[in-house]
């Protein structure tokens, strides 16, 4: 609909709360106090008689006196919140309920918010929009004239809860950062567009042809890539080059991209072996703790950094995972031996250092291997901290920015739950003392006697920014494996202000009961739909056979908890010796969806046997890269409109606005896949999904709201039309300017404030309210400023002003044009004289622009009534 209810027609709706509260006070000035969802008992004897309603046009008559009992009532919820007395009283109830403010006696120069008489029967019903922790004074109330008796009122929240502070912030994820590396596109076979993969591996695999401990896998292309469930594996294109060996960089598993298609990877002891790599060999260091960077356009590494880690064989303990912020131009690495976190500028060179266990922050503004925060007997370094494992509860593994935090695993022991914590970084990369949290642990892993942790290695975050974490088993910091490692996706509740993570299932039943991962963790947006991408040992047995190692892609949600999700992706084998696939990282999904749909309007429609059905107003966009023919609409509600031959074709990147009806009930939620068709391709040009919302059609709809400029400062017309929905007809309409929009020190009326509707209007029939009101356009004058937003409460009325209905539009202030060109003065020459009148007696009947006064279209006698009121030559 184009509007939004502020004041419901009356629906009856008996409330249903757990347990009863005391009752209701008959002292304004010490209501009884209530909040959420709840049920307040009231008693009239004793109480006394009070001034009638004020500025309540919902009462069926003028009330000069009434019996009132007071509640002061505080949302638990932002959005509609239903107070009723149905079913609950046998009293003649009224209700009212009263702009925000601090709890007491209104007076009259509180507007009353929402109101009711008889919404069912002669019991009062109010559906009324309130904000989270405000208050707001309900007053229930009888005729003077009814008798006195007992009820109960009830408060139920229907709208979004109040969030719970819980000292927790939702994650800001950002611009996704990994770009893709230029050499893929300049390869003699070059990778299809997309997402490309970063995959680092333990050891090389000589025997199936893979000589590289880093891998690039093609995996932008998915629209022939078999799920897994087909009984097929997926083999795209992939890439290494011969300097990615082991002798050159030695084990590898943390990996990232930066803003430009640069690979960053980095030294492990992961895999059971002390392998180091040539590269890593400087003054700094002897390849243990080495961080390289492999050119995106040449495929060339370098050693660009050597964190802190012990020298001499057997000594090293390695390095956990990388990110790269992009905004920051800063490289995160988790160290294992001193338990901190890197925070290095690639510009720079500055470095930010974070403790883990200490929570402290330390920094130097010099390049190379950290000496004033190295430990141990490394070259230059002071501290006296000892080297080797800095120890469960103590040690970071994975690090990922989002927004302006970093978010980490820390590995704790065997049996503990492995906890997920963030701190937040300033705007050049340095850690902010005291910002250190917990987020949320995940549960212990099932006891299978063997001691091994599962540590989060990797953290990723999705295109809804929920977090994605992939665990790797490890008996310690130099031993791991794979199985009963987990894969998780973790989305925050704004409600709760907490984390709710579900587990998804790997590989295999027989093996760890589909507890495969590996420690690689990242998303997907391809043609199969939003993915998170894992690399993972024994997969597809038993749906291909035989064990398969490698990364494999699983649908985003977890639609069958307890079952295995591979089947729903594709899988890749990469042909490694077992467990020794490490971690990735995947290149950014597009910005903006192939295609869009964005809806304009939803209208009620009224039909000839009183029925009502809807108009759907939307905008396409068509980024597919190949033109369009059809429209392809899977909900039955759109029959016989399902398939769609658009007007005309719609080119690449084309954008076209389209009406379409549809059937259903009010309140009904559509959620269904839109598909652009080409003609005679075998492919669909692009899927969207799309869900919209069925409005309630009661009162009316508003069919048509022009603002024009009108002569004098802070004065403009308002063109309206609008369509009775209601079964009674229609004689009278009312306006009103909501006083609680209006800024402070400000004023704004409008004119006039009551329309004769006549002839009347029946169901279905359309009120041209401007063309009813004296003058022409309606008036309204306000000294507020421009874009300040007034809300204009109309109503619609019989002839005895009961039933009615009401409606709040929300209107814009303009430019006022008033004080600067008069609209009449149509060939601007500073006066209204007949020089305008011939102008617009010559464009009569026509939508010429130039004599359209009112702007509604039409040159016509609105037009003229208002030339004529401006007349000063």
């Amino acid at each position: 609909m184009k509007i939004l209810a502020s004041i419901v027609s009356a629906l009856c709706l008996i409330g249903t709360a757990a347990h009863a509260a005391p009752q209701a006070t008959d002292d304004c000035a010490a209501p009884f106090q209530a909040s959420g969802d709840t049920i307040v008992n009231f008693d009239f004897a004793g109480s006394q008689v009070s001034g009638g309603i004020v500025g309540a046009p919902c009462v069926t008559q003028p009330i000069d006196a009434v019996r009132d009992l007071w509640i002061c009532y505080r949302s638990e919820c932002n959005g509609i919140v239903e107070i009723s007395t149905c079913g609950l009283t046998t009293l003649n109830t009224i209700i009212a309920v009263y702009e925000p403010s601090a709890c007491g006696c209104p007076g009259s120069q509180v507007p009353i918010r929402c109101c009711n008489d008889d919404g069912c029967g002669k019991q009062s019903f109010v559906r009324c929009e309130l904000s989270c922790d405000r208050t707001y004074m309900v007053r229930i109330m009888i005729r003077t004239n009814e008798p006195l008796g007992t009820g109960q009122v009830s408060f139920t929240c229907t709208g979004e809860p109040c969030p719970k502070d819980s000292g927790l912030t939702a994650p800001e994820c950002r611009e996704c950062c990994g770009a893709r590396p230029p050499l893929v596109d300049a390869l003699p076979q070059p990778f299809a567009p997309g997402q490309v993969t970063a995959v680092t591996f333990g050891r090389q695999d000589a025997p199936a042809g893979n000589i590289s401990v880093l891998r690039l896998v093609d995996t932008g292309d998915q629209s022939l890539a078999p799920i897994l469930g087909s009984g097929q594996l997926w083999t795209p294109q992939d890439f290494t080059a011969p300097s990615w060996d082991l002798a050159t960089l030695g084990n590898l598993f943390g990996v990232a991209f930066d803003g430009q298609g640069n690979i960053f990877v980095a030294h492990t002891e992961l895999y059971q072996d002390d392998v180091l790599g040539a590269l890593g060999v400087s003054p700094a260091g002897d390849g243990r703790g080495a961080i390289y960077r492999i050119d995106g356009a040449t495929g060339v590494p370098t050693l660009w950094r050597t964190l802190p880690q012990a020298a001499g064989a057997g000594a090293a303990v390695g390095l956990g995972n990388l990110d790269f912020d992009c905004e920051r131009d800063c490289l995160f690495a988790a160290n294992l031996e001193d338990g901190r976190i890197y925070s290095i500028n690639a510009s720079t060179g500055g470095i930010s250092a974070f403790d883990v266990q200490s929570g402290a922050i330390e920094a130097e503004s010099a390049t190379g291997n950290g000496s004033a925060i190295a430990e141990g007997p490394n070259p230059n370094g002071t501290s006296s901290e000892p080297a080797g494992f800095a120890g469960f509860g103590a040690t970071p593994f994975a690090v990922k920015m989002a927004g302006d935090r970093l978010y980490y695993s820390v590995w704790e022991q065997s049996g503990t739950p492995q906890s997920i914590r963030s701190v937040e970084v300033d705007a050049i990369g340095a850690f902010i003392p005291g910002t250190d949290r917990l987020e949320f642990s995940l549960p212990v892993v099932s006891p299978d006697g063997s001691g091994q942790g599962r540590p989060v290695v990797d953290i990723s975050f999705d295109a809804d920014c929920c977090m994605l974490l992939a665990e790797r088993t490890a008996l310690s910091f130099d031993s791991s494996g794979a199985h009963q490692s987990r894969a998780w996706r973790a989305c925050f509740d704004a409600g709760s202000t907490s984390w709710t993570a579900t587990n998804y299932e790997l590989g295999s039943v027989g093996f760890s009961n589909w507890q495969n991962a590996t420690g690689g963790i990242d998303y997907i947006d391809g043609a199969l739909g939003p993915q998170a991408w894992v690399s993972g040992d024994f997969f597809s047995t038993p749906v291909i056979g035989g064990a398969n190692y490698g990364i494999a892609g699983i649908p985003l949600i977890d639609a069958n908890p307890g079952q295995n999700d591979l089947p729903g992706g594709p899988m890749v084998d990469l042909s490694v010796n077992k467990s020794m696939v490490g971690s990735l990282d995947i290149t950014c999904w597009a910005t903006e969806e192939p295609c869009s749909i964005e809806t304009d309007d939803l209208s009620c429609v009224p039909n000839a046997d009183g029925t009502i059905s809807y108009l759907w107003d939307f905008t396409i966009v068509n980024g597919s890269g190949q033109q369009a023919d059809m429209l392809i609409l899977s909900d039955p509600a759109f029959a016989p409109n399902n398939v769609f031959f658009l007007p005309q074709p719609l080119p690449p990147n084309g954008v076209m606005q389209l009406q379409l009806p549809i059937q259903g009930a009010p309140g009904t939620e559509l959620c269904f896949t839109a598909t652009l068709v080409r003609l005679g391709s075998p492919d669909p040009c692009c899927t969207v999904d799309v869900c919209i919302t069925l409005p309630d059609c009661e009162c009316f709809e508003v069919q048509k709201l022009d603002l024009v400029d009108l002569p004098g400062a802070g004065t403009f017309g308002l063109n309206l039309d609008i369509v009775n929905l209601e079964t009674w007809n229609a004689e009278w309409v009312t306006l009103a300017i909501n006083p609680a929009s209006i800024p402070a020190g400000f004023s704004a009326d409008v004119t006039p404030d009551l329309i004769d509707v006549a002839p009347a209007v029946a169901f279905g029939g359309t009120i041209d309210v401007d063309a009813e009101a004296t003058g022409g356009a309606i008036s309204i004058v306000t000294d507020a400023p421009a874009g300040t937003q007034l809300s204009l409460v109309v109503g619609m009325h019989t002839l005895a002003f009961h039933p009615c209905c009401f409606r709040t539009i929300q209107v814009t202030v303009p430019q006022d044009g008033g004080a600067g060109g008069n609209p009449s003065d149509l060939n601007g020459d500073g006066v209204v004289n007949a020089q305008d009148l011939a102008v617009l007696l010559a464009a009569w009947g026509t939508a010429s622009s130039e004599a359209d006064v009112n702007g509604d279209g039409i040159v016509d006698g609105k037009d003229l009534a208002i030339l004529l009121g401006s007349w000063n030559g």
